[in-house]
Order: C-alpha cells, then sequence, then structure tokens
C-alpha cells in the first residue's frame, strides 16, 4: 500500500492553511508521501496529477481547510459545480461547471466506517459531510476522482476538511489520521 496525503497552501489572506498545519505533523512513515498543493482551481490539480504519476498510490488522501465547519469532515461528494471566489492567482471561474457535460457527482471510496473508528479514541468530532462546497478543495475533489475513474478506478481516494484548530485540539486531528493511514496501511 502506497498512501498520498496532500494539503494546502494558505489562502484568503490567512498566515497559515490548517491542513497544511496537520500534514507537517503526521508521523513519516515508509509508503506515505506527503505533499503541499497551490489553491488554484487548476494549478493543484495539475500538481496532484504530477504526484500521482510519481508515487503511484494506491490511496489519496486529500486534506483542505474549512475553518467555519464543526469538526472534521469526512467528505462524500465531489460536485461538478465552482464558485465565483478567486483563488490565490485571482483567477475566477467563468463557468458553472469544471467539466461541462459531465457527471454531477462523482462519490469518495475511501472507507468512511475505517476513518471513523480511527477517531474514536481522540476526542475529536468527526462528519460525513455530502458537500465540498464549491471553492478549490472541491475542484480539486472532483478533477481527482474524475481522473481516477479513468486511469485508475482502484486507487482509494477521498477528501477531508480540517476546521479551525484554534478551537479543535490538533494533536488529536493529527492522531486521528495517523490512526487512518496506519489501518489503511495493514
Amino acid at each position: 500500500m502506497k498512501i498520498l496525503i496532500t494539503a494546502f497552501e494558505p489562502f484568503d489572506d490567512n498566515e497559515i492553511n490548517y491542513s497544511k498545519e496537520v500534514l507537517e505533523r503526521l508521523d513519516n512513515k515508509v509508503g506515505i508521501n506527503k505533499e503541499i498543493l497551490p489553491v488554484e482551481y487548476n494549478g493543484s490539480f495539475t500538481k496532484m496529477k504530477e504526484y500521482i504519476e510519481k508515487y503511484n498510490p494506491t490511496h489519496i488522501i486529500m486534506l483542505g481547510e474549512a475553518r467555519k465547519y464543526p469538526g472534521v469532515r469526512f467528505e462524500t461528494i465531489a460536485s461538478n459545480e465552482l464558485g465565483d471566489k478567486p483563488d490565490n492567482i485571482n483567477f475566477v471561474p467563468t463557468s458553472r461547471f469544471i467539466n461541462e457535460g459531465a457527471s454531477c457527482r462523482i462519490f469518495a471510496n475511501l472507507d468512511f466506517d475505517l476513518f471513523l473508528d480511527s477517531f474514536k479514541e481522540t476526542g475529536i468530532e468527526v462528519f460525513k459531510s455530502f458537500n465540498a462546497g464549491n471553492y478549490v478543495c472541491n475542484s480539486l475533489f472532483y478533477q481527482t476522482m474524475e481522473y481516477l475513474l479513468e486511469k485508475d478506478p482502484s486507487i482509494k481516494c477521498g477528501f477531508i476538511h480540517i476546521p479551525d484548530l484554534t478551537k479543535y485540539d490538533i494533536n488529536g486531528v493529527v492522531e486521528g489520521l495517523d490512526n487512518f493511514t496506519d489501518k489503511t496501511i495493514k
């Protein structure tokens, strides 16, 4: 088993991105590769494809930040939808869709029950979410899932939103994700 875990650089004039903070604290284990992505609608997926080719993972865990969310959110659905918020290079989508005429939704195929079990002892609230938003997180999630369905549907992939870590214990989030990667590798 090989796992690729990604997070994002800071955005919205924030000095940090909690997904990056969590990624940097995750255990460095054999078979796990960690990478930071730009907060760009197109650039993040371009880098993701490079990392998929470079590492040839069996599992991909994408981390993103959602400061307003209560608890850690396990995103179950990538939507073919874009918003109108500028990314870090001030690109604003002109289309409502990521891929015009493609599927409206693609479902994650990471194991939610295993994820939930991994957080049981951490004291961190975990939720199953059915809406990854319409910003760069969802755009990356959708493009990656669509790419994997064509390239190699056996690769397990999903997206996890990290909440405002001034309100939650980063150590508990890191512990839960480390537990998840341990159980995934076994």
